[in-house]
């Protein structure tokens, strides 16, 4: 269990790494394909604890490289199946596990947490004020770390 937490860590790292330094490289693609598939796997109730809380850390350093970039470095259906497996953790009976894939949302781009803004824009200064169904400010509903 610790050799399998150890290879997702390092694996992770170095996918992160080759997905900032070159993003139009496809020729790492099945690799990837191969790392999200392995991360995928250790999500399922059967796994130990430890084992989803470093699939946990290993999909919240993930967000920003990898499930949030707009060029979708590993393809959509693998940055699909990741999400899903981050929703599978934020599922998970462990409290832990949850509180730990709960920290992804300190990792996505502020462009994409602002309700009514294309992500292309990023001044919030003359952001129109949202309004939910009950007539109240949508302002409150965004996270900030």
């Amino acid at each position: 269990m610790e050799l399998l937490c150890a290879a997702l860590s390092l694996l992770s790292r170095l996918v992160a790494q080759c997905v900032t330094s070159d993003p139009q490289d496809g020729s790492t693609s099945s690799c990837f394909s191969e790392w999200a598939a392995l991360v995928c796997s250790c999500c399922t109730e059967d796994q130990p604890v430890e084992v989803k809380m470093m699939v946990s850390k290993v999909l919240v350093q993930s967000t920003a490289p990898v499930l949030t970039s707009p060029h979708l470095p590993l393809g959509l259906h693998t940055t699909v199946s990741l999400w899903k497996s981050l929703v599978t953790l934020l599922q998970d009976e462990d409290q832990e596990v949850r509180d730990a894939a709960a920290d992804f949302i300190c990792y996505v781009p502020a462009p994409l947490l602002s309700p009514g803004k294309p992500v292309a824009q990023t001044d919030t200064a003359s952001r129109p004020q949202q309004t939910r169904g009950d007539g109240e400010s949508g302002a409150d509903d965004i996270i900030s770390c």
